[in-house]
């Protein structure tokens, strides 16, 4: 038994031998696994992905139309396009034109079904991997190429996408064409554009679109076909009408109108243009486009240019860029916050602005004249609008004929915003002049005032002055007493009250140097505000014209906490009195008018001389420091119809604002009526 046993065991260990030895010799004869990995070549990375083109174009034409619009086609824009566009006609290619011939249809054939199935079938067996987007075209149609690319780049080539003007057919026709309530064809006109994944699959299904027809018209064919075999309808969008833009509002569709109204933004806008019925109309669209092409691109290099001199202005340590810095010549509703609602738009413009803007409107009336029949007038308004983010606009009203007004528009953009330290010449002496005709209180308020500004110096003088003949006994003493303060002085000059000829007696007689401001007995002046006087007048380039805060009928405006609420008082543009320039300046100007006596005007004068002969920039700008006390306006004795004329005009804006004006005159109306229905109640009772 132990023997049968061992020879089990000896058999067993023999076989496991031999089968070991047979298992290794089995795994070196089989191939490895590295060897199994690496046996084949590697595959070529190159194969995996073949470059696109962008876009094909294929243009429906005929024999008749070869020697007009194919070749308008070939000298304006398809220069762009070649070689990737082909014309599509039964028609042999004598001309060496990029011709693909359609075998088997009518080249007269109207509507081109047939042609565009079998154009259609080429582009599947010829170009579908070739192209990503396919743009079917008629003749008579204008494609910009570069922005067409631009705006395909961005889609997915490979989704479907069925691109064009949208059309859902005659009112009549609707529902009966196979289109359901909210999907659409693409208009053939204005062209049609597939993404390579739309054709792609609708290829296998042309032949049975083409034996369905319900309708003659190649457009709604094809829309069919994509809406029933793709399931996509055309692009929708409201823009897609501006974008493939259709120009049927001409009986001749020829684009024989002009070209500055609204066709021509149209045309600039759309990537698509039709139809170009005419060709010697067609070169003239070409030529707009190019033009508009060529206005962009100076655009950009001027900006460019612009860029590269104000960084290299930086680079320079030495290059000083405040050197011919020139401040701004009109600043308005600086003071948002403290503008009253209702503004005149009309302002006066001063200096070098106001050439440069008639200049330019005399070359526009020279422009005009080449196409008017008419003379044309020049009216002498020009209309601001101030947009802090943006510019200042300018427009000007030209008469065409009797009843017809042209505008005239222009831009003014601000540059890139900086700031910088305003050097301010402390030590330059500042004369306030203040003319004074017998008001003791305002003198008494103005010097109480003065007395509490932060900002005298030894260099800041007062100077009042008045005319003889309105002088009073209690302001003789209250002047008498003014002469023992520092930089305070007084003057009397001989004859009536007459604003010009005080002050320019004043500046000529009694101040030798330095800036001299001119500023009425009722302005009530804060801190801050001299400092601005010296900042704003600069000698022989800039004089300031502060616009101050004209308070309300205190009536009125009374309760009011606000001291610049809109109906506390009103920033008072159209007024020019209160006025700093340099003393030289002054007197090159010629100074205030001695011919004027009485209210008013003498200030309008003066500020044309500074601009004319002193050749003077005007700065303005709202100073909140500059507060004028409101005084009852007295225009009864003015004999001067202009002047009283101007007087009225200040003392009805003066009296208090519309918003209060309004509900003061409801209030009186309101009260009347009620008293009126008092006394008809009472005979009613008496009765």
């Amino acid at each position: 038994m132990r023997t049968l046993m061992r020879s089990r065991r000896r058999l067993a260990y023999i076989f496991g031998v031999f089968a070991g030895v047979l298992l290794m010799f089995l795994i070196k004869r089989f191939p490895s696994c590295k060897s199994i990995l690496f046996q084949h070549k590697c595959i070529d990375c190159s194969s995996l992905y073949k470059p696109r083109n962008d876009i094909y174009i294929g243009i429906l034409s005929s024999k008749e139309f070869l020697d007009r619009r194919v070749k308008f086609i070939q000298a304006s824009w398809g220069v762009a396009a070649l070689p990737h566009l082909h014309f599509y006609m039964n028609h042999t290619n004598s001309a060496k034109l990029p011709v693909i011939r359609l075998q088997g249809v009518r080249d007269d054939e109207y509507p081109p079904r047939r042609k565009v199935f079998r154009m259609l079938e080429h582009w599947c067996s010829h170009f579908v991997d070739s192209y990503n987007w396919f743009i079917r075209a008629d003749d008579d149609s204008y494609i910009k190429i570069d922005r067409l690319k631009t705006f395909l780049h961005s889609l997915d080539s490979e989704k479907k996408w069925y691109i064009g003007q949208s059309g859902e057919g005659k009112q009549e026709k609707r529902g009966k064409i196979g289109f359901p309530p909210g999907y659409f064809y693409c208009m053939g006109g204005p062209g049609m554009i597939f993404s390579r994944g739309l054709l792609k699959s609708i290829c296998p299904h042309l032949n049975e679109c083409q034996s369905l027809n319900v309708t003659e018209h190649e457009d709604i064919e094809v829309g069919r076909c994509v809406l029933e075999k793709a399931k996509v309808s055309c692009t929708s969008s409201y823009e897609m009408m501006k974008l493939f833009y259709a120009h049927y509002s001409e009986n001749n569709k020829s684009f024989k109108s002009k070209m500055e109204g609204a066709t021509g933004k149209a045309v600039l806008k759309a990537l698509t243009i039709h139809p170009l019925k005419d060709a010697m109309y067609s070169y003239r669209i070409h030529a707009f486009i190019l033009n508009a092409k060529a206005q962009e691109l100076r655009n950009k290099i001027y900006s460019i240019l612009a860029l590269n001199n104000y960084t290299n202005s930086f680079l320079d340590p030495s290059n000083d860029i405040w050197k011919n810095d020139k401040p701004w010549t009109n600043v308005w509703k600086g003071y948002r916050h403290y503008q009253t609602n209702f503004e005149d738009q009309r302002k006066r413009l001063f200096g070098v602005r106001r050439s440069k803007v008639r200049e330019a409107a005399l070359k526009s009336l020279q422009y005009l004249r080449r196409y008017q029949d008419k003379p044309v007038k020049y009216l002498r308004s020009i209309y601001t609008n101030l947009k802090p983010n943006f510019g200042i606009c300018y427009e000007i009203h030209i008469r065409l004929h009797e009843n017809v007004l042209a505008n005239v528009g222009g831009i003014e953009k601000f540059e890139s915003l900086m700031s910088r330290e305003v050097h301010i010449n402390s030590e330059e002496l500042l004369t306030v002049i203040v003319p004074f005709s017998g008001r003791s209180e305002a003198l008494k308020r103005f010097l109480k005032t003065w007395r509490s500004l932060k900002d005298l110096s030894e260099n800041v003088r007062l100077l009042i002055a008045q005319s003889e003949n309105s002088r009073e006994l209690n302001v003789d003493e209250s002047l008498n007493d003014l002469k023992s303060e520092a930089n305070i002085e007084t003057l009397t000059v001989y004859g009536n009250f007459s604003r010009g000829v005080l002050l320019h007696t004043a500046v000529k007689n009694s101040i030798e140097s330095g800036i001299v401001c001119f500023i009425d007995v009722d302005i009530k002046l804060g801190n801050g505000s001299l400092v601005k006087m010296r900042r704003n007048t600069k000698k022989h380039e800039t004089a300031f014209l502060p616009i101050m805060f004209s308070e309300f009928d205190p009536r009125f405006s009374s309760n009011l906490s606000d001291i610049y609420h809109k109906d506390s008082g009103y920033w008072r543009e159209s007024s020019f009195g209160q006025l700093c320039v340099h003393r030289d300046d002054y007197l090159m100007s010629g100074g205030f008018p001695q011919n004027i006596k009485g209210w008013g005007k003498e200030d309008i004068e003066l500020g044309d001389h500074l601009i004319s002969k002193a050749n003077l920039r005007m700065f303005r700008s709202a100073d909140p420091g500059l507060i004028h006390k409101y005084h009852p306006i007295h225009c009864d004795k003015i004999e001067n119809r202009k002047q009283k004329k101007m007087c009225s005009a200040v003392k009805s804006k003066t009296f208090a604002s519309r918003n209060t004006l309004a509900i003061h005159v409801d209030n009186v109306l309101g009260l009347q009526k009620t008293e009126t229905e008092e006394y008809q109640n009472n005979i009613a009772y008496e009765r």
